[in-house]
């Protein structure tokens, strides 16, 4: 396989731990969450394998491909909730949409291979036909850039209807096609690869398993199954609005905490202004007890200085 070492094969046949003894204990006991683990396989299979050594080739994947993994991923509770199935799904939603415009591309240089007729009620109707297929196709390569899969993949099945009537027509009234071709070419509506029409039934088996037919086939076939099947995007939702309903919940202790906080800041300032207010009122009333105290004493003054001056006078 291009791309996989030798280990990396056995590894994928055989786990990680085919080297141990029998009896022999791993040394450490992989989980399905390692990062080291491949998670597109664990929720069905991984693309990088699907279309090795074509022309619609993705690469290849460096990570752990384990069924034993696989098995225990989906025994668990935690299976359907960690955001693996939406990764896994807009991937391979990608793929699917990448080939629609492919198919739609190939329809498109098929136009100018239109036979000549020998009678124009043939011409006619294969115009017609033409006509309103180009139009079809033209919806569906919108329908793929907006990314309604499932819409494209139905409105794909009355062009290949569309498209099998030209060819009908085409065998019972066409002698030759306008570039010299003798055979009529055709598009795979599964993969987009260019077919002969009614080629040889062995060779047309060959198209059919071969691993760009079938790897683009498992895909169309996943991405209706998770559009059929909404246990994990349910399990999704329910997560989702579980976390939200943790999240209110803490902004409800938050905001209670800090209103707690303002009520006993406005606690401690009310007393410290209580404190100062008393302190301005000692202050206010220690003058008062001032003047008093020099009301008291000025008597006495003005008593010693009537004394002095009587003493004065009796010795004049």
């Amino acid at each position: 396989m291009k791309g996989y070492s030798a280990a990396d094969i056995l590894d994928q046949l055989m786990g990680p731990n085919r080297n141990l003894a029998p009896g022999e204990k791993p040394k450490e006991v992989l989980h399905w969450s390692n990062p080291r683990v491949c998670k597109n396989f664990l929720c069905g299979f991984c693309p990088y394998e699907l279309f090795t050594n074509t022309k619609a080739d993705l690469g290849s994947c460096a990570l752990i491909h384990e069924e034993l993994l696989r098995n225990q991923y989906e025994a668990s509770d935690e299976y359907g909730t960690m955001g693996y199935e939406e990764s896994f799904y807009h991937f391979i939603k990608k793929i699917l949409e990448d080939c629609e415009r492919k198919i739609a591309r190939g329809y498109e240089r098929l136009k100018n291979r239109k036979p000549v007729f020998m009678d124009p009620a043939d011409q006619d109707a294969y115009d017609k036909i033409n006509e309103k297929m180009n139009e079809m196709l033209k919806k569906i390569e919108e329908m793929g850039t907006k990314g309604s899969v499932e819409e494209a993949t139905y409105a794909m099945q009355d062009v290949e209807e569309m498209r099998n009537e030209l060819n009908s027509i085409a065998q019972r009234s066409s002698t030759t096609t306008k570039f010299g071709y003798d055979r009529e070419m055709e598009v795979c509506a599964v993969c987009g690869s260019l077919t002969l029409v009614n080629d040889l039934p062995s060779r047309f088996e060959d198209h059919l398993n071969g691993r760009q037919h079938v790897g683009f086939s498992k895909v169309r076939q996943q991405v209706k199954l998770m559009n059929d099947n909404k246990y994990w995007k349910k399990k999704s939702k329910k997560d989702e609005e579980e976390g939200k309903k943790d999240s209110s919940k803490r902004r409800k202790r938050s905001s209670s905490s800090s209103r707690s906080r303002s009520r006993s800041k406005e606690r401690k300032s009310s007393k410290h202004a209580e404190k100062r207010r008393k302190r301005s009122r000692s202050t206010s009333r220690s003058p008062k007890r001032s003047s008093r105290s020099d009301r008291d004493r000025s008597p006495h003054r003005s008593r010693r200085r009537s004394h002095e001056k009587s003493s004065r006078s009796r010795r004049s």
